[in-house]
């Protein structure tokens, strides 16, 4: 609205006037992480991660390694490395995988 009715009065200025307009996209991608590193970090919270939440676990432990540098977790989202805690600690709750299925005939 702003820039709008700066146009416009520019517009009823008389004289020349020169224009200078920056084009740039408004917002700027993330840079993101390779899928190497990524995995790397799953690998971390699945190996050092807390097992269960009964104490608040997960946030003690999470805090500490994504604030530490040189972490694989450093600068991650404390919320998803909740989630994926979370989400490990689940289990897979009797769900057979892929791999477990191999040779068995289903009906």
């Amino acid at each position: 609205m702003g820039l709008l009715a700066m146009k416009y009065m520019l517009d009823l200025m008389g004289g020349m006037q020169i224009r200078h307009w920056v084009v740039q996209p408004k917002f700027t991608k993330k840079q993101t992480i390779n899928n190497a590193t990524r995995s790397a970090g799953h690998q971390f919270i699945r190996d050092k991660g807390p097992k269960c939440n009964n104490k608040n676990q997960f946030m003690e432990w999470t805090d500490e390694p994504i604030h530490t540098a040189g972490s694989p977790i450093e600068n991650w989202n404390e919320g998803k490395v909740i989630t994926a805690l979370q989400n490990y600690m689940r289990g897979t709750q009797k769900v057979k995988t892929p791999q477990e299925f191999q040779g068995m005939v289903l009906q």
